[in-house]
């Protein structure tokens, strides 16, 4: 599948999510290091969103609905390790954030 934009990327706030909906998948995105982060708007524990979380300087966050605790990079739970959330690759072009959403996700 390839990349589709989703928004510029100055719509995105450190410390923050940004969510959008991309070909039906709820996704949550971030910034740091200058890399964007883009994971799943799902809490892998209870399927509820994760958007609202703050994301700590160590570049981790809580679920605001169970304090479960996950690492932005890579959507390992720290809390639970057999729980992770989907990560989707991503690309800034042009001062745009483009995702790569699989076919079926």
């Amino acid at each position: 599948m390839s990349f589709q934009r989703v928004f510029a990327v100055t719509d995105l706030k450190n410390g923050r999510f940004t969510s959008a909906e991309v070909m039906g998948v709820d996704l949550c995105f971030t910034i740091k290091d200058g890399e964007v982060v883009c994971l799943e708007n799902s809490c892998s524990h209870m399927g509820l969103p994760i958007d609202r979380a703050e994301i700590k300087n160590d570049g981790s966050f809580e679920c605001p609905w169970h304090g479960f605790a996950f690492n932005i990079e890579g959507g390992r739970c720290k809390t639970y390790p057999v729980y992770s959330i989907r990560t989707f690759e991503t690309k800034i072009e042009d001062g745009d954030v483009f995702v790569r959403v699989d076919e079926g996700s």
